[in-house]
């Protein structure tokens, strides 16, 4: 309760692009996190490719979320993407951040990741689904340092639940 007194205080003397900036990173972070969570990811050993598209993955979905929002400040997005890291890598915030530089900003490597984000964020808005670009990435990119295996099951679980009609998912109510 004293944590959550203490985040509102925090964030009532923010400014308004940084509010909105970790507003996005709270809608693009948890499927990201959940997606990355059953990779089991080993960070510290990913190559600099790899993790370049990573950022700029977090960076095209959250560009992506900033836009569908109204959002019209540019910053937001890198801020979100940002708040986004020292989310998903609390041990390598430094490291993830450290490659949002100009040049890693104009690779090649960074805009495919970053075009994955938005195409993924682009389908949670539409569908409610997501991850699937971010999936694709993993089999591809990553698959020497992540468990696609669990990602696979993993996504096949969720894949099916979406595609139920909502009429045949079982709910009780009391």
């Amino acid at each position: 309760m004293l944590r959550k007194l203490i985040n509102k205080v925090k964030r009532f003397g923010e400014p308004e692009h940084v509010r909105q900036a970790r507003m996005v990173a709270e809608i693009v972070s948890p499927p990201t996190a959940l997606t990355l969570s059953f990779a089991e990811l080993d960070y510290a050993s990913l190559p600099s490719f790899v993790s370049k598209k990573l950022v700029g993955y977090l960076f095209g979905k959250a560009s992506c979320i900033a836009a569908n929002i109204g959002v019209k400040d540019a910053t937001v997005p890198l801020g979100a993407t940002v708040f986004s890291i020292g989310t998903l890598f609390p041990t390598r915030v430094e490291f993830f951040c450290g490659l949002l530089d100009n040049e890693t900003l104009a690779s090649d490597v960074f805009r495919a990741g970053a075009q994955a984000g938005d195409d993924d964020a682009r389908s949670m808005m539409r569908q409610g689904t997501g991850d699937r670009a971010l999936l694709t990435m993993l089999a591809k990119d990553f698959a020497g340092f992540c468990n696609y295996r669990e990602v696979a099951d993993y996504t096949e679980k969720v894949g099916r639940l979406h595609s139920q009609k909502p009429s045949s998912i079982a709910t009780k109510r009391d």
